[in-house]
């Protein structure tokens, strides 16, 4: 489905083929606009309001759309730091990497990648 923003621009949010994964609880205001939208936009919604499953559903689901509180991000953020952490190693070090990344990409908009020629 495409919506139109206050501009006039057309945007292709989901459609069919996609998955929303819900960790609010239906009657939460911003819980009851995912499910108004993947209803209108025919999306298929995950629903499990457990926090400390988050990850976990995560993995398993494998969504396409997602939409959360902050709170929300920061807690599955946290999980997957500690999960990244007992594993160390080239695990670490690349999670590590993709988040000073994405930190950089969040400051300046864009960032480009060079190859190192190995």
């Amino acid at each position: 489905m495409y919506a139109t923003d206050p501009w006039g621009v057309v945007v292709d949010l989901a459609g069919p083929e996609d998955l929303n994964c819900l960790w609010l609880p239906p009657a939460h205001a911003f819980g009851k606009v995912m499910l108004a939208l993947a209803l209108l936009m025919s999306v298929c919604t995950v629903i499990d309001g457990r926090v400390d499953r988050i990850v976990d559903n995560l993995v398993t689901s494998n969504p396409t759309v997602t939409g959360a509180v902050a709170c929300i991000s920061e807690k599955a953020h946290a999980g997957i730091e500690v999960m990244i952490a007992e594993q160390g190693g080239v695990n670490k070090s690349v999670f590590d990497w993709a988040i000073r990344l994405g930190r950089k990409v969040s400051r300046e908009g864009t960032v480009r990648l060079v190859s190192r020629g190995r």
